[in-house]
């Protein structure tokens, strides 16, 4: 199974740094995701105002939340094409999927993730791919 990931995590207290831009400024403009605790500056997020529900969710866990089996995801792949003795060379590329199951969300110190079983296309996504080797770095 693959696992996708919501935005990732720092170690951060959330009541205090904005998990975009990292400021410790404006606590008082500071939403927190009542699914993974991380905390966002309005302005950080696109938000003019707080919003009026009970519960607020940030982009990416609301992704995890609204993922369906049978709906279409698109992953990126890297994978090694060739090896230069010790300089492998590798490919990346976007992989077209179709959602087979679901595991449950979960978070750790990290990161907010979700196992997912998917069925993929073996061909890449047309203009997806890149070479690279890992000297290139």
């Amino acid at each position: 199974m693959a696992s996708l990931r919501a935005a990732s995590r720092p170690a951060i207290d959330p009541n205090t740094a904005c998990v975009a831009c990292g400021s410790e400024d404006e606590p008082e403009t500071m939403l927190i995701c009542d699914n993974c605790q991380q905390g966002f500056h309005l302005s950080c997020f696109g938000l003019a105002v707080i919003p009026e529900e009970d519960d607020w969710v940030c982009a990416g866990c609301a992704t995890l939340q609204n993922l369906q089996p049978g709906s279409s995801i698109l992953l990126e792949s890297p994978q090694i094409l060739y090896s230069d003795g010790s300089d492998p060379h590798l490919t990346q590329g976007l992989f077209l999927g179709t959602i087979k199951s679901l595991g449950s969300i979960q978070h750790d110190s990290t990161c907010t993730f979700r196992q997912v079983q998917a069925a993929m296309n073996l061909a890449p996504a047309p203009d997806s791919l890149a070479f690279y080797s890992s000297n290139t770095y």
